[in-house]
């Protein structure tokens, strides 16, 4: 996927083992995982800004060196200058998480 102009994707019925190599964003580009998530790999590239939302609880989530061990509701972890980047990659994540990890290409 490292050459799309990607605008969204949407996984139903929730998602395991899978590994996503995403190109670099254009705005804020939307990935939704409903139906719970774990062992998820995202490879982004260089600084694109990212931020993880997880309802449901969450364990072991992961982008670059920061961390979430667990937590309960609500979850949310991101890169610094998330909230001011204009490219940038929300991963929302519903019916819980675990094993989540996010690096820089």
């Amino acid at each position: 996927m490292t050459e799309l102009d990607l605008e969204r994707i949407d996984v139903h019925g929730g998602a395991s083992k899978v590994s996503f190599h995403l190109p670099a964003p254009r705005g804020t580009v939307t990935i939704r995982v409903a139906g719970g998530a774990s062992k998820l790999s995202f490879r982004r590239p260089g600084k694109a800004a990212v931020q993880i939302v997880v309802t449901g609880g969450a364990s072991d989530l992961r982008i670059d060196r920061r961390k979430v061990d667990a937590g309960s509701g609500a979850v949310r972890l991101s890169t610094d200058g998330y909230e001011s980047a204009t490219d940038r990659y929300s991963i929302e994540i519903t019916g819980g998480a675990s094993d989540i990890a996010v690096t820089a290409s």
